[in-house]
């Protein structure tokens, strides 16, 4: 007993130092879209999750930072029909999540700058090579019927009554483990990471999740075909 009351501490010992060495920055920010429709504004959000951990470098081929997100796009229903979705990418750029916030604050992933990014704060509007990219689907039962729509092309898209008004991002709270996991208290838990987007278009996360059991393989000048990535990620 004693010498596994031994081992028990060495162990413990060793993933509290692997802990205190290797690190991991977590932060959240919540992304914004309004949409004007039929002289309403239409608005939804969703607060993505960003963590770096710091890792062994023990081959050439493993990253020093890892950076892993949990979030989902941004649905924004416009009623009779329409629908805008600000997906979690950039054209081909599917690591747009990851690093939209590093980019606005110039900041790389050197020793001396990861323990800044879950203090950063502030809000700030997305405009041109910022911006994610906006779909929107004919029939929300059949992800076929996808479209890549431009910001400034919704009203030739619908109709003169709807227009994309801003999109922005805001840095909140991640809270503090383990009350982030929790949920509880609010002061501790912080803003938790958004899950709805299943419930907004079932039918075509159902079928994308059947789509992403096969392989499919993309050219670069194929028309867009829309993936379950760009629509949830669960890090």
């Amino acid at each position: 007993m004693r010498t596994m009351g031994i081992i028990a501490l060495v162990i413990g010992c060793g993933l509290a130092w692997c802990k205190l060495a290797y690190p991991t920055y977590t932060y959240h920010y919540r992304m914004t879209v309004n949409v004007e429709a039929d002289g309403n504004i239409h608005s939804d959000s969703s607060v993505i999750e960003v963590r770096l951990v710091k890792q062994v470098q023990f081959m050439l081929e493993v990253p020093r930072v890892e950076t892993e997100i949990s979030g989902e796009a941004v649905f924004v229903d416009l009623g009779q029909g329409r629908n805008v979705i600000e997906l979690l990418t950039s054209g081909d750029n599917v690591d747009y999540p990851k690093y939209l916030v590093a980019k606005h604050f110039n900041l790389s992933y050197s020793d001396e700058n990861l323990a800044k990014f879950p203090k950063l704060d502030g809000r700030w509007e997305l405009m041109g090579d910022e911006l994610p990219t906006f779909l929107t689907f004919t029939d929300l039962n059949d992800p076929k019927t996808a479209r890549v729509v431009r910001p400034d092309e919704l009203e030739t898209v619908f109709d003169p009554g709807v227009r994309f008004k801003r999109a922005f991002v805001e840095m909140v709270p991640a809270g503090t483990w383990p009350f982030n996991v929790l949920g509880w208290p609010r002061a501790l838990a912080g803003e938790p990471v958004t899950r709805g987007i299943e419930k907004q278009i079932p039918e075509i996360i159902r079928q994308l999740r059947e789509q992403a059991k096969t392989m499919q393989l993309r050219r670069p000048n194929d028309p867009y075909t829309a993936r379950l990535g760009h629509f949830y990620i669960r890090g």
